[in-house]
């Protein structure tokens, strides 16, 4: 976790978690909920799905834990892919995923039996006590599979007041009141809907379906397009969905994350091309009016904005996280963190921030020069996140090349 404000270095919650699906903050920030799964060929039955839904206090990092049942003894194994907080604070909201009924089958219970084969899961929006940290309701979402296919295990997602669901499965969109589990009958099927999707040409899923933040709108991709729906009609803002791809040249272009900033104003969304490289796309969040366009290095997963909306994070899957300006586009900082907790926070002129070893993390080049950052204690800032957040228009005392030369000298 990388503070906003002040300038405590990032913590850290678990090293030991299965692949996160997803995250959340409380509304007053006193809590973080994660969901996380992963696909296992481990056990008799080739295909499972493992994982927790994880509840910490983000003043001291303790973990609260989550049980299913009406008593501490109840024991169940479940994951989930989409957490939330309800509009009190005062419940955790999950899509939890528990093992159905296996199929019956007659041989030794060591052995592999006969033709590989999955475990079929049934799927709650699961309400747990943030106080006690047992579920205190749920209702029932979906059904899915371990299978392999990403269409049997199916897709969902939950609306960041946990009130409402989103779901596809074997084609089907269901859009969920979380609290009756009846579906809503005034939204009507979309033109497009995200799918579960096998990983693209990018090494993503495709696709993304994404709340406003006051939960009247909804933007859809299937991956190839892009539309926003009135969330309680589903009636689009556009008359068409936008094409990612205008062109045969473009024609590979994937989206795979988006997000509105916290006024609505803007949505933007990470995408990705063999052809053309991946990028991060700023669009109005009222017509899809495309505002910026700016290439990226690595294909983006996850995307956040500030509370303010001047500024929004992405994130790749190496954990890199960058820090963007949401008015232009520009990249304002890049944040990296070892896992033996060495961190680092660098600017593109070169200035940085960094904890005892974080410096090493880092090597400037320029044309045949190579210097790590550690050489450059001039460009040294403390606090330099929290300033570029603030606002700060930094200079750094010497530009970046130059002071590369420089170091390189007196090596």
């Amino acid at each position: 976790m990388w503070r906003l404000t002040g300038t405590e270095p990032p913590t850290t919650f678990t090293n030991k978690v299965y692949p996160v699906q997803s995250l959340a903050f409380s509304h007053n920030s006193q809590w973080l909920g994660a969901a996380t799964q992963q696909l296992s060929t481990t056990g008799r039955y080739t295909s499972i799905l493992l994982g927790d839904v994880h509840l910490w206090r983000v003043s001291d990092r303790a973990e609260t834990k989550l049980t299913i049942g009406k008593n501490q003894d109840d024991e169940y194994d479940f994951s989930a892919t989409a957490v939330a907080f309800s509009p009190d604070d005062k419940q955790l909201v999950a899509d939890v995923f528990t093992e159905g009924k296996l199929p019956p089958r007659d041989c030794d219970p060591d052995e592999q039996c006969g033709d590989p084969e999955s475990l079929p899961y049934n799927v709650r929006t699961t309400f747990f006590d943030l106080a006690s940290g047992r579920s205190v309701t749920s209702t029932p979402l979906g059904k899915s599979d371990s299978n392999m296919s990403p269409q049997e295990r199916g897709f969902f997602s939950l609306s960041p007041d946990g009130r409402r669901a989103f779901t596809t499965r074997d084609g089907k969109l269901s859009y969920t009141d979380t609290l009756t589990g009846r579906p809503l009958r005034s939204f009507q099927q979309p033109v497009i809907a995200p799918a579960p999707s096998d990983i693209d040409q990018c090494g993503t899923t495709a696709g993304f379906v994404t709340f406003s933040p006051d939960v009247r709108r909804i933007a859809i991709s299937d991956g190839r397009s892009l539309a926003i729906v009135d969330a309680h009609t589903g009636a689009g803002a556009t008359k068409e969905p936008v094409l990612l791809g205008q062109t045969v040249e473009s024609s590979d272009i994937t989206a795979n994350a988006g997000e509105f900033s916290p006024d609505g104003n803007l949505l933007v969304v990470s995408t990705c091309s063999l052809s053309n490289g991946a990028k991060l796309r700023i669009y109005a969040g009222s017509n899809l009016e495309m505002r910026h366009e700016v290439g990226i290095e690595t294909t983006e997963t996850a995307l956040a904005f500030t509370p303010d909306g001047e500024f929004f994070f992405s994130g790749d899957s190496n954990g890199i996280v960058r820090l963007w300006r949401s008015g232009d586009a520009s990249l304002v900082a890049t944040l990296v963190r070892s896992r033996n907790g060495a961190w680092l926070v660098f600017t593109p002129d070169g200035l940085f921030d960094a904890s005892s070893y974080g410096a090493i993390l880092l090597t400037w080049r320029i044309d045949d020069h190579l210097v790590p950052a550690a050489d450059l204690r001039q460009m040294r800032t403390p606090g330099l996140l929290n300033k570029l957040l603030s606002g700060a228009r930094l200079t750094p005392p010497e530009p970046l090349a130059g002071a590369i030369r420089h170091a390189q000298r007196k090596q």
